[in-house]
Parts: structure tokens; sequence; C-alpha cells
């Protein structure tokens, strides 16, 4: 048993690093739009979000929280290494097991992240409409857009190293061609191509919850 409860720390242990230390593929050297006022939430986007991917977005003035809910298949030796380890206990939120079969069991649990945080560093910017999430890497920042309409909310990113080359914004690539991330150097008025342009792609749509 103390094998299995140092397996299961172990791994527990390499996947939060992992999920901590997970590179963006563009940063950026300083927060944007260049020269643009810092600001926190406003009162009209605070509140609970959810989607269909059993995702929830909690906004407050100067954070963003994420709750993931999963459910998983375990055996029965995951579930006493889980119920004999008060650091996996913490780990797990809202932890509550379902029995199957006698050795197998469904685990639902939640996953809380904070995504965005003013308190630790990360900017909060607006330019024509998007809210601008410059999150801390490394003393440099990479971005998300974030719009609201209509009870939607829409964080999206920049995916692809490719648009920037395209809009002829310069970039930087350190020690060779496969170094992640690239840095981009935009200028206010790149970077206004850059989202009228629909540079940022890829992202998440949330809907309001009603209270």
């Amino acid at each position: 048993m103390k094998s299995l409860l140092l397996l299961v720390s172990s791994l527990l242990i390499i996947s939060c690093k992992q999920a901590e230390e997970s590179v963006p593929s563009i940063v950026f050297e300083k927060p944007l739009p260049e020269n643009g006022k810092n600001i926190n939430f406003p009162k009209r986007l605070l509140g609970d979000y959810q989607n269909d991917e059993a995702k929830t977005l909690s906004i407050k003035p100067e954070q963003i929280i994420r709750n993931i809910t999963s459910i998983d298949t375990i055996g029965q030796s995951f579930k006493q290494a889980i119920e004999m380890n008060d650091t996996l206990k913490s780990y797990y939120k809202d932890l509550s097991f379902s029995k199957l079969s006698d050795t197998i069991y469904l685990m639902k649990h939640v996953r809380i992240d904070t995504i965005f945080n003013i308190k630790k560093g990360d900017v909060l910017r607006k330019l024509k409409g998007h809210y601008i999430l410059n999150q801390q890497y490394d003393q440099q920042y990479y971005i998300k857009k974030l719009t609201y309409k209509n009870g939607l909310i829409n964080i999206q990113l920049i995916d692809s190293v490719e648009i920037l080359d395209q809009l002829k914004i310069v970039t930087e690539v350190q020690n060779d061609s496969t170094f992640i991330p690239v840095k981009a150097f935009p200028t206010k008025k790149q970077f206004k191509q850059l989202i009228k342009s629909k540079g940022f792609n890829e992202g998440e749509t949330y809907l309001r919850v009603k209270e």
C-alpha cells in the first residue's frame, strides 16, 4: 500500500507540474494593447458562466476562476489511495464515488483553477469592446481575448505563429526554429490588425448562469 500511495502521489505531482509549466506558443514582451489602461473586470461581466463541456467560469473584479467537473473510472486500489492520503483528497474537490462492481468505481470530482489573476501580476486592458487578458509567463505575457455579448462570454487565443508572419509582425525565435514560445512585438496598430483579421481563432464559449 505504501508503494501505491507513493506512486499515486508522484503521478499527481508530475501532472500538476505539467499543468503549471505548459508553454504557450506565442508570448509578448509587454502587456497589450500598447500604452493601454490597466483595469478590473466591470460589474456587467461579474458572475458565473457555464458551457457544454462540464466547465464553469466565475468572473470576479480581479480574477477568473474555472471549475472543471470530471467523471473517471477507477479501480478499488486507487480509490483507497485517495481516501488514505490527505494531499490527494484536497486536490479532488467535491469528491464522490459510485460503485460499478466489486472493484470498479466512478469517481466524480471538480478541479478548480484560477486562470487569470490581477493580484498575481496578470494585466487586463480593453480595446474596442474586447477585453485583453495579459497573463504573465516568465516575465512576459501570453494573451487571450475576451468578448461579451447577450450573456455569452467568448475567450480566444492565438494558436498559430503563421498569422503573425502574415501581418508582418516582427517575431524573434530564440536558439533555433523549434524553440517555443515565439516572441512577438506588435505595435498598437498591428495589434488592432491582429484582432480585426481574426488572429484570435481558438477558444471556448460560456453562457451566463441566470441567478
